[in-house]
């Protein structure tokens, strides 16, 4: 396996294995008011609650509009140019996926 596919594969792990995002992903999930915090301060959110992402990735609360408008919690890092996306769809789970450099 190469170095950068080594990378994706042990960050995406290592944000899989951390029970306390875990819990913060449950949390994101039953409540929309949560939702709402994470979308406005979701770094503070992470302090308190004490939970460092892998280097280099971001946290950010997005929106689905594919009919049934909801949020979801989307993890971001970037590897050679390219953009890994790790999703938490309250519907239908978690996703991940790689963005170009000159998509959106």
């Amino acid at each position: 396996m190469s170095p950068d596919r080594a990378r994706v594969h042990r960050t995406l792990l290592e944000l899989g294995r951390d029970e306390e995002l875990l819990t913060l992903i449950e949390d994101f999930v039953d409540s929309p008011e949560f939702a709402v915090r994470l979308r406005t301060d979701g770094d503070s959110v992470l302090r308190a609650r004490g939970i460092k992402l892998p280097e280099g990735v971001t946290m950010q609360v997005v929106h689905c509009d594919d009919g049934h408008p909801r949020p979801l919690l989307r993890f971001t890092f970037a590897v050679r140019g390219l953009r890994m996306l790790a999703y938490w769809d309250p519907e239908s789970g978690a996703c991940a996926r790689v963005r170009g450099p000159h998509e959106t």
